[in-house]
């Protein structure tokens, strides 16, 4: 096809040079320029001042199909992109007729496609001949760019990810609880170090990066790292050590040791090439210091378990022994070397007997505490304590056993020796108390009938004077004697465990009359004042044995009454009250004489049987000394207590006997007031 002649005046061209190059015909010149049109991978396309399509090369025949010579590029506007035809239509081609050129991309639907596909368009205006003349043709050259589009956002894309992907790696390092450096070259020039690796080494980040290991850390030279990366970066052969101890120089100049586990691999660049090693490390010195103390105790207890005088031992989960120490050895004289057994040492009449405590331990994981005789290095068994303490692991189950031996053959011994003496003396005690029993039966009768016969002697009036006096001599000692014979009697049956109370209803006010009526005789003789004073407020009745609680102050009071010599003797009684409510809890006795007092060293004897304060007592005042003894033991036997308040010597005594008040259904202490004044008495 013969290129148009607005074609063949444009591109044909005046030389000014001064050599001419040998003359071309037209012809051949538009022959060329078609041809190299034709040829072209790039669409070509002319286009009048109207926009009428004036030529197009092969490849603009493929992409734009239909349109021929004189089509309207009205038509050429169904195959550009939607989104692209205002831009076309409004900017790109207007602009070209004005005389100004336009590049830039353009989305076209191809014939036979669907798809849309990215054309680099290059549009400018031709003039011609005559250049400063009127636009004649515009040249629209399109070049497919799209595979170069798709290529690039692929390759932006790639990249995106891949600084994802460096960004995530980085923050995986900085993160990471192991120290991760980098070190370039066979110089070893560190270019990296998170902050785990950084946390363990003297200097900042700025101070190790770009420089090589021993001009970082010269202290490091001749401890054997710069040889290992040496041998890494020279065969590519990984390196693992642990417990690698390194000596570092502070900022001070001091030096600390720290123990690091590490690992380095070889780095290969993308020819397969080392250009770099990665470290791997982990600071252990806290881990090596406990091991190192773990290992100092372990030498301990083993230095204490040769030397305890018990047989240590360990045994595994099903009781079999995995250690003993240098006592069982000697002890049994099994040698170190011999496979051990507890059947080796242990008596057989009890080997059922451990086997099933094992058995019990295993299931139940509880201490382990059983007795068997072992046999001693020179042949006699010898019984042994055994206690045993399980080994949990972190799940809580039971991995070993670890208990000792003890040698109780004395001290059994001398338990059955005890017991035999314990068991002798309550034989002698009941012994005694059945004869004491038996004895003071034995003297009451006729001491019974010695006072009586004293009584009627005194009473018959036949006796002259001397005969009276020596009736009442006869009735003072036979009384005393025979209050000394109750006395016994009551220790025996104390002793003997065989006294019985009767709780009965007691009436305080009866009970307290006739009490001073029993004891003001006494008072009296002696010329003492005797008084029983109520405080507070007081039950009427209470739940009491009234026999015994009769004897018990009789004892009491009288007591004072024999060793107060002037002055007065009281019996005080008050309610203990308990609780925040005021609950009445304790009837309270406190028996108050202006006496000798007594001494603070014989406090401790005072409630000891037969034991009187020292020999001038007994001497002065009599007695046996069972008083007191029996008091408390009664007071007890009754739930209450007697004791000694305060003493001093030359102003009297002050005794409180207590005893609880008992509620029963049938019987609550009914409470009224005292006026202070009730049941008092006075005797000048």
């Amino acid at each position: 096809m013969a290129f148009p002649k607005l074609e063949s005046e444009f591109f044909s061209a005046e030389s000014t040079s001064v050599s001419t190059p040998p003359a071309v015909s037209e012809t051949h010149l538009n022959s060329l320029l078609e041809e190299e049109i034709r040829s072209s991978q790039d669409f070509f396309v002319l286009l009048s001042p109207h926009l009428d399509v004036i030529y197009k090369n092969d490849v603009a025949k493929n992409v734009f199909g239909r349109l021929s010579h004189g089509t309207l590029c009205q038509d050429l506007l169904h195959i550009i992109a939607q989104k692209d035809r205002a831009m076309v239509t409004q900017e790109v081609f207007p602009l070209a007729l004005q005389g100004t050129p336009w590049q830039g991309e353009v989305s076209l639907v191809t014939q036979g496609s669907t798809s849309t596909k990215t054309y680099h368009w290059d549009v400018r205006p031709l003039y011609g001949g005559n250049p400063h003349g009127s636009v004649e043709a515009l040249s629209l050259v399109g070049k497919n760019v799209t595979e170069v589009r798709r290529l690039e956002a692929r390759s932006e894309r790639m990249a995106l990810s891949l600084e994802h992907e460096r960004r995530s790696l980085r923050t995986l390092f900085e993160q990471a609880p192991i120290g991760i450096g980098v070190l370039e070259g066979p110089q070893h020039v560190y270019s990296y170090a998170n902050p785990t690796y950084l946390s363990f080494l003297p200097k900042e980040e700025e101070e190790i990066i770009g420089k090589p290991l021993l001009e970082a850390f010269p202290e490091m030279a001749g401890q054997g790292f710069d040889a290992i990366l040496d041998e890494v970066y020279h065969t590519g052969k990984s390196f693992s050590g642990r417990d690698l101890p390194a000596e570092l120089k502070n900022a001070d100049g001091t030096t600390r040791r720290i123990y690091v586990d590490l690992v380095y691999h070889a780095r290969f660049d993308i020819h397969g090439h080392i250009d770099g090693i990665i470290a791997l490390g982990s600071d252990v010195t806290a881990r090596q210091e406990a091991q190192c103390l773990a290992e100092e105790k372990t030498r301990e207890f083993s230095a204490l378990a040769e030397l305890m005088p018990q047989i240590l031992f360990a045994m595994d989960e099903t009781g079999c022994p995995t250690y003993f120490n240098e006592k069982w050895f000697h002890y049994t004289g099994i040698a170190r070397t011999d496979v051990v057994h507890w059947h080796d040492a242990l008596c057989p009449r009890d080997a059922d007997k451990v086997l099933e405590a094992l058995s019990l331990g295993r299931r139940t994981g509880q201490p382990l505490e059983v007795e068997f005789a072992l046999r001693r290095a020179d042949g006699p068994y010898r019984w042994h304590l055994c206690r045993a303490l399980p080994v949990r692991n972190s799940a809580h189950k039971v991995v070993k056993w670890i208990g000792v031996m003890t040698d109780v053959d004395d001290l059994k011994k001398i338990a059955e020796n005890l017991q035999f003496a314990k068991l002798s003396a309550e034989n002698a005690s009941a012994m005694k108390s059945a004869f004491l029993a038996n004895m003071s039966h034995e003297l009451r009768t006729p001491l019974t009938a010695i006072i009586g016969s004293a009584q009627l002697g005194m009473v018959s009036g036949k006796a002259g004077g001397d005969a009276v006096a020596g009736f009442s001599t006869v009735l003072r000692n036979g009384t005393h004697m025979l209050a000394l014979v109750d006395d016994i009697l009551d220790i025996s049956k104390i002793e003997a465990g065989k006294v019985q109370v009767d709780f009965q209803p007691v009436v305080l006010s009866h009970f307290l009359a006739v009490l001073n009526e029993t004891l003001q005789p006494q008072a009296l003789s002696k010329g003492l004042e005797l008084r029983f004073e109520t405080c507070g407020t007081l039950p009427l009745r209470f739940e009491s044995d009234s026999t015994r609680l009769r004897q018990i102050l009789l004892n009491l009071v009288a007591n004072g009454l024999k060793f107060t010599e002037k002055g007065r003797v009281t019996c005080r009684v008050q309610v203990v009250y308990s609780g925040p409510n005021k609950e009445p809890l304790q009837l309270r006795f406190d028996i108050i004489d202006t006496g000798s007092g007594i001494a603070a060293h014989q406090f401790s004897n005072l409630f000891v049987p037969f034991a009187q304060g020292d020999v001038s007592t007994s001497r002065v005042y009599g007695g046996s000394g069972l008083g007191l003894a029996i008091s408390r033991q009664l007071a007890r036997a009754l739930g209450g207590d007697v004791w000694l308040v305060e003493s001093e010597m030359g102003k009297g005594s002050t005794f409180a006997f207590t005893l609880p008040l008992r509620r029963s259904p049938s019987l609550l202490p009914s409470l009224v007031a005292s006026t202070g004044e009730e049941e008092s008495s006075k005797v000048h």
